[in-house]
């Protein structure tokens, strides 16, 4: 398959190496094929074997990418649930101040704006830790105060607050590991698109144009040509199996080569930590898997790609799926 996003990078890459060991059967041992990468000032020799080392070192930083996306929800989920949690109480200690306190008041004056649910890390915050604040002033008068309905105190508010504080530091730091784990895969698929450009050229100067080495190169674009209709995806977590069942309508393009199910690790579809889970022939509509989903309230979100045999390809709406 051609170079078409980040999870199509090792299947195409293990096109040209599967091609590369013909090639140099062909040449003969000790004259294998060698790719003059860079510039006129500094090229660097390339053979197969650096290929397949850059091929490796790509599927596992495709995973580690993966895997910090992962801490990377976790994380914002728990900063969700927290100011979820947090934002009622706020709240209800305004209605009570306005409620137990008469016009005038300075407590009045000190109950600060609330702040809505998508609000930043710290105009969320600022108001919390004002509450907390004012609330040890207002125990001074009445050191009763706790929060309908369930007579929340100052001190398990407060602790919400810091536990929601290092819970948005976690996820702070959570962002930047995976910026960091996207940089590093990124600059190894740009090398790898490096090497492989030039691997067409370097073929066609060892062999001539009718030689099957030279027809058999592995595509690394789509060619020219129609962009396949898309799909309509459905996707359940189906009890009985224990898996997510995905179920889609069926193609009508003539030039239909196979569908390819692809996964993100995320509720909400990420296409760049976004994975290849299988290819399925022509004919199929339906497909189950646990790939994403193998913990209880685990989130994945798929695709099904209608891809044609020019390798022009095109995917379905996103659909999560949520593991009970």
């Amino acid at each position: 398959m051609p170079l078409s996003g980040p999870s199509s990078f090792v299947p195409t890459i293990d096109q040209f190496l599967a091609h590369w060991v013909h090639v140099d059967a062909q040449l003969g041992a000790g004259n294998e094929m060698i790719l003059k990468i860079g510039s006129a000032n500094e090229t660097e020799n390339v053979n197969r074997a650096t290929l397949a080392a850059l091929r490796s070192d790509l599927d596992a930083a495709q995973d580690l990418v993966q895997s910090s996306l992962n801490g990377l929800e976790f994380a914002r989920g728990k900063v969700t649930l927290g100011k979820a949690s947090l934002l009622p109480l706020a709240q209800a200690y305004g209605r009570k101040v306005r409620g137990l306190f008469p016009p005038g008041s300075p407590f009045l004056g000190m109950t600060p704006e609330m702040p809505e649910t998508s609000s930043s890390q710290e105009a969320f915050l600022r108001p919390m830790r004002d509450i907390v604040d004012a609330w040890q002033k207002i125990e001074e008068a009445d050191d009763n105060f706790t929060l309908p309905p369930d007579g929340t105190t100052r001190a398990i508010f407060t602790a919400k607050v810091e536990q929601l504080a290092t819970d948005w530091q976690a996820l702070n730091s959570r962002q930047m590991d995976y910026g960091y784990e996207l940089d590093k895969r990124n600059a190894l698929q740009t090398r790898a698109e490096d090497i492989l450009g030039r691997y067409r050229v370097t073929v066609e100067s060892l062999f001539a144009p009718e030689d099957p080495l030279v027809v058999s190169i592995p595509r690394l674009r789509p060619l020219p040509g129609h962009t396949p209709d898309a799909v309509t995806l459905t996707a359940v977590w189906d009890a009985a199996v224990g898996k997510a069942r995905l179920t889609w309508t069926a193609s009508g393009e003539p030039k239909l080569a196979f569908y390819q199910v692809r996964m993100s690790p995320t509720e909400i579809y990420d296409a760049t930590a976004e994975r290849i889970i299988d290819t399925l022939p022509v004919g199929t509509t339906e497909y189950l898997t646990t790939e994403g989903l193998t913990a209880a309230g685990a989130k994945a979100s798929f695709k099904i790609y209608v891809v044609l045999d020019t390798d022009n390809e095109k995917g379905s709406d996103a659909v999560a799926v949520t593991r009970p």
